[in-house]
Parts: C-alpha cells; structure tokens; sequence
C-alpha cells in the first residue's frame, strides 16, 4: 500500500567532488533554493535475498558546515568542523524519504520551485551533529502521520534469528517497503535558504535475517555510486514463486543493448507469462532496451506437483 509518491523531474546534473592536491580538496556544497535528490537502485545495490531486511539506516553528511566561505576549497585541517565546539546552524535543512527518484545524486530544476517541494509530501527526518558529521538514523525516526503508522498503528517489533527484536521505525518502513518494489529508492534534501558544505554523503545500512541462518552484513552506499546519465536506461525486473536470470546484469543500459532475460520458477511453480514492458510466454526472452524498463515475471502454481501432494 502507498501513500505517498513523488515523480520527479531532474536534470542530470552530477555533483561531483575532485581532488585540489594533497592539502586541499574540493568541497561540494547544497546551494540556497536548490533541491536535491538521490536515488538508490534496490535490486542492484542493495540486492537483499529472501528472509532478509534491513534493521538500520544511517545517513551521513561527512564533515558538514555552513557559512564557512565561498572559496570553493579549504585545507583539509582546518575544514574538520569536527575540531571545533562550534555547531553549524541546520535548522533549515529539511532531508525526506522518497520513493522512485532518479538514480545518482541529482539537483531538481528550480525553474518552478518556490519552497521546499517536498514539505506536505512526506515526514522530515531527524538529525543530530557528531563530531563533525550530519547523522540522520532512519530507525530512530518515527512519522506519526507517516501511511505505514495508520496500518501498523504503532513501531513495528520484529524478531531476527539471533534471537533478538529490532524496532523498525515508521521511516525504516517506508525506505524497506519502497525497497521491496524494485522501484528506486532515496532521499529528497531541501536546504532552505542557507548554503551547507560537506565533503561526502553516504548511507549505511544494516541488514539481518528474520528466517533461516542468522545473517550479519553491512552495505554502504554513496553519492557517486550510481549515476544516470540522459542516454542511460534501468532495467527493473520482479518476480514472485520465482526468480529471473538477466544477461548481462548491469545497473545501466545503453540504448540498442540486448538483455536476455529467463524465468526460473520455485519448486511447485510453472512460468506464466511476462508482463510489464514484456509480453508473451516465450522463455528465454529477448529484450532490446530502448527506454526504462520494468518486467515482471508470472508464476502459476503447478496443478500436477499440487494433485501429487494431495
């Protein structure tokens, strides 16, 4: 079920940091007015198997500040603002959870803003400053208005198989929920009408078991991991009582590149049919990628593994 939902528009922008020489580097800033998104491919970044969830999101901004100057680069001992007692002024940095933004860190066009565009769409997270970063921790934000709260009706308890209990907050939630629908999955950043500055973003995220072996694994994600040019194209596969093989698997297609795509049913399951972008039962299929793509695979249940079983 979704409540909320941004399709957004972007220019392909990258923010992208170079390095000054050995005492200095360059600084990426979010400008005033300036909107900011980052997608996250699920099925290729986070590339979670069944009975595995992600118990902790923690998304840093390292080594942020504001009002520092306009140079454009600093030494890298003197930027640590982490040396100083002095706590940089964020109150008008408003950072969201989003689902299906552009992948790559991307600044919306602000032709046509006026404000923060994603305020009435979805809750701000929260934010503390230690020692020198920005941290928002997804698990320890709760959105009392947020649709996963008016389903689950208070924060969801979860026990893993090493015996332990995990509370994923209504903002975990929602980043796991937009995860699972092999839609992409991110952040929208308003910085009001400050300029902030910061050396790298990333986002680390825990993942556990909740059936089967105890898994333990951490995956960190940042702002250059995955970026989408404009004659790139994502392929977006789903299947359920089954999976999908994709040759070759990469995060981006170019236009005319041929993926073979084949259906490969669980025990009891027979392939359907595909759907989506797809059509047809033909197993292997041959797609050409000339725009995004989102396939989904069709299973039916086996009528003669199921009349054996009975």
């Amino acid at each position: 079920m979704k409540k909320l939902g941004l399709a957004v528009g972007l220019i392909a922008i990258v923010l992208a940091a170079e390095a000054m020489g050995s005492d200095t580097m360059s600084i990426r800033t979010l400008e005033p007015g300036q909107c900011y998104t980052w997608g996250i491919n699920p099925q290729k970044t986070l590339a979670l198997e069944p009975n595995q969830i992600v118990t902790e999101a923690v998304l840093t901004l390292h080594n942020f500040r504001s009002g520092v100057g306009d140079t454009g680069s600093y030494p890298r001992s003197s930027s640590r603002t982490g040396s100083s007692s002095e706590t940089p002024n964020y109150d008008s940095l408003r950072l969201y959870v989003l689902n299906n933004p552009r992948y790559g860190f991307l600044p919306l066009n602000t032709g046509t803003q006026n404000g923060d565009p994603f305020a009435g769409v979805c809750g701000a997270l929260n934010a503390e400053y230690v020692q020198g970063d920005l941290v928002y921790r997804l698990s320890g934000t709760h959105d009392a208005d947020a649709w996963t709260t008016e389903i689950f009706g208070e924060i969801v308890s979860l026990e893993l198989t090493d015996g332990t209990r995990v509370s994923l907050s209504s903002s975990l939630v929602e980043f796991i929920d937009y995860a699972g629908t092999g839609v992409s999955v991110g952040f929208g950043i308003w910085p009001g009408e400050a300029r902030f500055y910061y050396d790298d973003i990333t986002l680390t995220l825990t993942v556990q078991s909740y059936a089967g072996d105890h898994l333990l694994k951490t995956i960190v994600c940042r702002i250059g991991d995955q970026v989408l040019s404009e004659k790139a194209f994502t392929l977006t596969v789903s299947a359920v009582n089954g999976s999908v093989d994709v040759s070759p698997n990469k995060p981006t297609y170019q236009n005319g590149d041929i993926v073979t795509l084949t259906a490969v049913p669980r025990n009891g399951y027979l392939f359907d049919r595909w759907s989506g972008s797809a059509a047809g039962t033909a197993n292997p299929l041959t797609l050409t990628i000339d725009g995004h793509k989102t396939v989904a695979a069709n299973f039916a249940e086996n009528s003669r593994s199921s009349q054996r079983g009975t």
